[in-house]
């Protein structure tokens, strides 16, 4: 499969091999070590994908513990998707992030100036809240 050079190229590559496969656990496998390996080499476009596939549990046992550090490495390469969730999480608590409705917001906030339109209805529900 061909290097994966930007936004949507992971996304296109998980369509092909889920049409070119029979046996859907089997793709799921593939696309997660296709993805770690991209990951492992470099390649910030994919963390994102990574996380999700521990968070879920595609192709790998579900890790809360490697879905943040990958979802953190995107957020920290400016992926807005990425900061939605890591904004989510320290706003209510979840997915092994202690509280930080602080944290939460200013990640939040730097999601919506990126043009993330969850993350602007996540701060705006944060702030009707604390009125």
């Amino acid at each position: 499969m061909a290097a994966i050079t930007g936004p949507g190229d992971a996304e296109r590559g998980q369509q092909f091999l889920i049409q070119k496969e029979a046996n859907p656990k089997s793709t799921e496998i593939k696309i997660f070590n296709y993805l770690l390996s991209e990951a492992e080499n470099g390649n910030v476009s994919v963390y994102s994908e990574l996380a999700a596939c521990y968070a879920l549990g595609v192709g790998v046992e579900p890790s809360r513990r490697s879905a943040k550090h990958y979802f953190k490495l995107a957020a920290a390469n400016k992926d807005s998707s990425a900061m939605c969730i890591i904004g989510y999480c320290y706003l209510n608590g979840e997915g092994e992030v202690e509280q930080d409705p602080k944290k939460g917001i200013k990640i939040l906030k730097k999601a919506a100036a990126l043009g993330h339109s969850v993350a602007q209805d996540l701060l705006n529900t944060a702030r009707s809240d604390q009125l």
